[in-house]
């Protein structure tokens, strides 16, 4: 069994995020690419998002100093409950989900 709560660079699926404005941690759903050379953690807009804006996301939860992405307010959309966060430089994304690997090619 793994511990989805440990820290885990490179990010990747499956494992617990935080947003300290929002009440309770959440699971980074997967990661994404918009242009090749950025990486995006996404995951349900109550999540990431708290008051609106950009705001911080950590990983591991228990270190506020570990920042390891930035939300967009306009990737979030409260009415699908989905939302998109930036990856700070310095960290890396996997393709992969904890426990399950990498997703299968259409």
């Amino acid at each position: 069994m793994r511990n989805h709560n440990l820290l885990y660079r490179p990010l990747r699926g499956g494992i617990r995020i935080a947003n300290p404005a929002v009440a309770q941690p959440g699971t980074l759903g997967f990661t994404a690419t918009g242009d090749g050379r950025d990486r995006w953690i996404v995951s349900c807009h109550h999540v990431l998002c708290g008051a609106g804006g950009r705001e911080p996301v950590y990983q591991p939860i228990d270190e506020p100093e570990a920042l390891v992405a930035m939300t967009d307010p306009v990737r979030a959309r409260a009415e699908l409950d989905c939302a998109a966060a930036l990856v700070v430089e310095g960290v890396g994304a996997a393709a992969e989900i904890l426990g399950i690997g990498l997703p299968a090619k259409p």
